[in-house]
């Protein structure tokens, strides 16, 4: 389309610029303006134009100032518009945060009950503390001597109140390796005997004594059965 507005503009502006030739130069241009699709511009009678004399060949040409402005006219009216390209049309989207997930809440853990054992402090019900301090063999006293064959285990218990609690030491038994339970006796001092309404936050220790044959004097377990719960503890001595 642009080579015919320009075929059309060059032979307007060769014709004479007289007014014999101006019906043939204005159809011309109009055509032009028709193929171009404006309106933008019309050619003044050429009376009114500003003629410029050229050397070549004699002859007059279309006026310097029509010839170019209606070269810069149909240019700039006939070029289709333009998209933006893709990087200047793009705009910025604005960042959007995502919606804050609610952070869930971890589970406590349960902190694992220690194991029993020598020193270690063992809940009783919702009443008590029960801790073995020590357990070791004990000779006896001029009165007190065992069994031939035999030997005596004296295991020191401490007992702490939560709440008003009691206990006696006919509660404390001996389990061997091979499951043989003992009593206790009447043997080390201070022994732990027995107490009904131990304040809370107070606490009362003492020794039981056991007699056991000397070849199981290994794998000793304390057994406690309160008389207030039906659970029994166990607590290794070894």
């Amino acid at each position: 389309m642009r080579i015919r507005i320009a075929f059309l503009l060059v032979a307007a502006a060769r014709d004479e610029c007289c007014p014999a030739d101006y019906a043939r130069r204005q159809g011309l241009l109009q055509e032009a303006v028709r193929i171009s699709g404006t309106t933008c511009y019309r050619e003044a009678p050429p009376s009114e134009a500003l003629m410029i004399r050229t050397p070549f060949a004699g002859r007059s040409t279309v006026p310097a100032a029509l010839l170019i402005t209606s070269l810069l006219l149909v240019a700039a009216c006939s070029s289709p518009a333009t998209s933006p390209s893709p990087s200047e049309a793009a705009s910025v989207a604005p960042s959007v945060s995502p919606s804050a997930q609610p952070t869930a809440t971890p589970e406590p853990t349960a902190t694992p009950e220690p194991t029993p054992g020598v020193g270690v402090q063992v809940l009783v019900g919702d009443q008590q503390y029960v801790t073995v301090t020590l357990a070791e063999p004990w000779a006896g006293t001029d009165q007190i001597k065992p069994a031939a064959g035999n030997v005596f285990i004296t295991v020191n218990i401490r007992i702490d109140a939560i709440t008003t609690t009691s206990f006696t030491s006919d509660d404390f038994t001996l389990k061997d390796a091979d499951g043989n339970s003992y009593t206790q006796m009447l043997g080390r001092s201070p022994r732990l005997s027995y107490l009904d309404g131990l304040e809370p936050d107070h606490n009362y220790a003492g020794f039981v004594t056991f007699e056991i044959p000397a070849d199981m004097n290994a794998k000793l377990t304390l057994v406690y059965s309160p008389n207030f719960l039906t659970t029994t503890y166990e607590i290794p001595l070894s």
